[in-house]
């Protein structure tokens, strides 16, 4: 998912591929040209999806939760988490990255968030 700097959420259009690590099938590279101050959030399918949420709906959900953006990486995040998980107890591993553009220089470092949940054991 991207937000704009302006803080509109979208799904990319990207290649659909198989979930990453089962090592089944290929992935297709593509460049997407985003802005300056862009978010990327990367997520696994335990966020948007449960028995009780198709997957559609979780979209949905996280498109609105992301928007607009904190400034904060990490406040993004825990946003996103304690949002996406005040229905039910988690049913699977969570986990989200968040990342934002930088012009690539020798000024600026890039900066990404990670936090990752573990449904109760």
């Amino acid at each position: 998912m991207l937000v704009t700097p302006e803080g509109h959420a979208h799904i990319a259009d990207t290649p659909v591929g198989p979930p990453v690590g089962t090592g089944i099938g290929g992935y297709e590279s593509i460049e997407l040209e985003l802005s300056q101050g862009t978010l990327l959030a990367l997520y696994t399918d335990g966020l948007v999806e449960s028995r009780h949420c198709d997957i559609d709906t979780g979209l949905n959900r996280l498109l609105t939760t992301l928007q607009p953006p904190s400034t904060s990486l990490e406040d993004t995040c825990s946003h996103v988490i304690a949002k996406m998980t005040t229905n039910t107890s988690p049913e699977d591993d969570i986990a989200l990255l968040i990342a934002r553009t930088q012009p690539a220089d020798d000024h600026h470092q890039t900066t990404a968030h990670t936090k990752h949940h573990r449904p109760p054991t």
